[in-house]
């Protein structure tokens, strides 16, 4: 039989004034760092002009500060972070400046819980050196400055962390039913999160078990993490069934990022269900126009849902062999070191803040899961403590790769790779001091091996960087700034040019500047690139009719309208040509 429950030892010595005094270290060395980071990047047209999902949170929170606290419909986009952000504005006002700086300090807070995690889980020395990984890492500093739910998520998995190794070491319902409830919160701020809730209970139930803890006890404590998490999720999905009549348990999302991440076509990242149309003013709007297509009918978020699921399950069933192949490719785009940027790129980034710049080249991704191997293999022999961290892990991360690969949505496995990779910063040199050298042998075998597959190069990150730079390129362009627009548009262009937004965007540029013969050439670059874009056609239209070319201008305008029935208007001052009598 295991100890009682609620009185095993903790590892470690004993709480106290050090304990104390490493965790504000943590706590000012995180918080100085993001504050020096945040005044760096002010200057970037990110920063001052938030787009897609920055803008979509934004406008949401301000609906929901304004009294839309219940809203419309089912939820399609996770909630907790707009009404975190909802709150703070109906707090202090509409103020980004205020926002970002307040979730540099949860960002700072994060790193606390993760010295106290990994105080629990193994020392004080390894918890400090845990916390100051996270404290320094460049791609938690990139996403606290963001206004964005990846800071939520970094807090929430570094907060059940920790709820969740205090119940192993001393097991309590009241820890158990708090760790539901962090569980409940995540699954809304990350969706693919929702994995943690079916995966804990069962740890919870295998844990007791190896301790002897077989009674009434334990299945309470078990119970306990169901219901919190239940408690958070049941009212979601509660309000859901209220509003859109979909029982669903966090949004009607699900179902096309499921089919987006598995189709025919599917690359791994993010590709739009109507080409051109990738921002979330579009994204439900398309995902229900084709599903009601296709099933003839009016559907409600649910049912839209349910039909992009089926199409997947279709690709799934119907080629395994192409599945598995995608599978395997996401599983190590998931564990890449490069960070996959999705609007806003970490290396663009980097021209505005020194503390990227010096950091990102060394203190990645890869580093931390180099370390977290190392640390496993050191930590063997308490394996049945660090089992929960490869629980959470593998389990996530077959949960990132079963949708799409994005940094923002493999970020909360660095939370659970930080204690290993702090635990393997102490004990290796303690370990050569104690002579053994065969372990850390063994330890940095596996690390080698984990180095390797981590770089392996996997995508075309100058594509990606281009991208970055096109992105800020169209803020210019919608703040009718042309020239920052040409600057960053055109340096996108000399790193990358085979992308079709880039193209459009530099068409988009050179009409309004009135060179209608170059806008000319990058929209036909466009077209080539991605016919099924009817901005391209559209475009065009606009600039052969500027051009005087009627009849050419109508055939882009009408394969622009075929292309998109929703959008019908006509270009200004095209009209069908006449039709010539036989």
């Amino acid at each position: 039989m295991g100890e009682p429950a609620g009185k095993r030892k903790a590892l470690g010595p004993p709480w106290g004034w050090p304990d104390v005094v490493a965790a504000l270290l943590v706590f000012a060395v995180a918080l100085v760092l993001r504050l020096v980071y945040l005044s760096e990047i002010a200057a970037v047209p990110f920063y001052e002009y938030p787009i897609m999902d920055a803008r979509a949170y934004d406008a949401w929170a301000m609906r929901i500060a304004s009294g839309d606290w219940i809203g419309e419909d089912t939820f399609y986009q996770a909630p907790a972070y707009p009404y975190l952000l909802a709150v703070i504005y109906r707090v202090f006002g509409h103020d980004l400046e205020l926002a970002h700086r307040l979730m540099m300090g949860l960002g700072a807070l994060s790193c606390v819980l993760l010295f106290l995690a990994t105080r629990v889980l193994f020392s004080r020395a390894a918890g400090l050196a845990a916390g100051m990984l996270i404290a320094v890492y460049p791609v938690a500093l990139f996403f606290d400055g963001q206004i964005g739910k990846t800071g939520l998520a970094l807090f929430l998995t570094s907060l059940l962390l920790f709820l969740l190794v205090s119940y192993q070491r001393a097991p309590h319902a009241g820890w158990a039913l708090w760790s539901g409830l962090v569980m409940g919160l995540l699954a809304l701020t990350r969706e693919n999160a929702l994995v943690f809730v079916f995966v804990v209970p069962f740890w919870m139930a295998w844990r007791n078990w190896v301790d002897g803890e077989r009674g009434r006890r334990a299945a309470a404590d078990v119970l306990c993490v169901a219901m919190g998490a239940l408690l958070i999720l049941g009212a979601v999905s509660l309000r859901n069934q209220w509003l859109g009549g979909s029982f669903e348990l966090t949004t009607a999302q699900v179902g096309p990022n499921f089919y987006i991440g598995n189709n025919p076509d599917a690359t791994g990242l993010y590709e739009p269900l109507v080409a051109g149309r990738h921002t979330p003013d579009f994204e439900s709007p398309d995902a229900t126009r084709l599903a009601e297509a296709a099933r003839g009918q009016a559907l409600s978020r649910g049912e839209v849902s349910d039909y992009w699921l089926g199409r997947g399950f279709e690709f799934v069933v119907e080629q395994p062999g192409a599945w598995f192949r995608l599978m395997a490719y996401k599983a190590f785009l998931t564990w890449n070191d490069y960070e996959i940027a999705d609007t806003e790129d970490m290396y663009v980034y980097a021209d505005w803040s020194r503390l990227l710049q010096v950091l990102a080249p060394y203190a990645g991704f890869g580093l931390l899961a180099t370390l977290g191997a190392a640390g496993f293999v050191l930590g063997w022999e308490r394996r049945k403590d660090t089992a929960l961290l490869l629980i959470l892990m593998f389990t996530f991360s077959f949960a990132v790769a079963l949708f799409m690969v994005f940094g923002r949505m493999r970020f909360p496995l660095v939370p659970l790779l930080v204690p290993l990779a702090g635990y393997a910063l102490v004990t290796v040199p303690q370990a050569f001091r104690d002579g053994n050298q065969k372990l850390v042998a063994m330890a940095a075998a596996v690390a080698g091996v984990v180095a390797l597959l981590v770089q392996l190069p996997l995508l075309d990150e100058d594509a990606l960087r281009a991208n970055g730079y096109a992105n800020l390129g169209v803020i210019m362009l919608n703040e009718s700034r042309p020239e920052e627009a040409e600057l960053y548009l055109e340096k996108a262009e000399a790193i990358y040019s085979e992308q079709s937004d880039l193209q459009y965007a530099l068409g988009l540029l050179r009409a309004r500047q009135r060179r209608f013969d170059v806008a000319e050439e990058h929209l036909r670059r466009m077209i080539r690139l991605e016919e099924s874009d009817h901005r391209g056609h559209r475009l065009l239209a606009t600039v052969l009719k500027e051009q005087g070319r009627m009849e050419e201008a109508w055939k882009h305008h009408v394969r622009g309208q075929e292309l998109d029935p929703s959008n019908a208007k006509n270009t200004p001052g095209l009209e069908p040509p006449p039709v010539t009598p036989r």
